[in-house]
């Protein structure tokens, strides 16, 4: 008994085919209707999803160069190798903040830009009713 009633507390279901075709459906609809709404701004979705990868990976890079950088601390006569980590955490750290901010500029340019779209495209659709 216990562990039916587990197993239904934990069982999701599978959605119905129907169902999930019209979720589908309904989702390229919204989708494309975006993407006509953001017609132009491609090149600048393009540049804020390169700006985000490349601070994410410059993000996952720094706690590992960070390490390098303590454990060459702990190796006496290590000189060269200390400092050459901290060049790359240095590069990196920087990087990161660049992209970073130029990523969160570039979407904020975007979402601006959306509203203002958006917008207009109500106040069409309401001077023709």
């Amino acid at each position: 008994m216990l562990s039916r009633t587990w197993h239904n507390y934990w069982s999701l279901g599978r959605p119905q085919k129907q169902q999930q075709d019209k979720n589908i459906k309904k989702l390229r609809k919204i989708v494309s209707k975006l993407w006509s709404i953001m017609d132009g701004n491609g090149y600048l979705l393009t540049a804020a999803l390169f700006c985000m990868a490349v601070a994410a990976l410059a993000e996952l890079a720094i706690p590992h160069f960070t390490t390098r950088t303590i454990f060459s601390v702990a190796n006496l006569g290590s000189k060269a190798k200390f400092y050459d980590n901290v060049q790359i955490l240095a590069v990196l750290s920087v990087s990161y903040g660049l992209f970073a901010g130029l990523r969160g500029f570039l979407i904020s340019l975007l979402n601006t830009q959306l509203i203002q779209n958006l917008r207009s495209e109500l106040f069409r659709t309401l001077i023709r009713q």
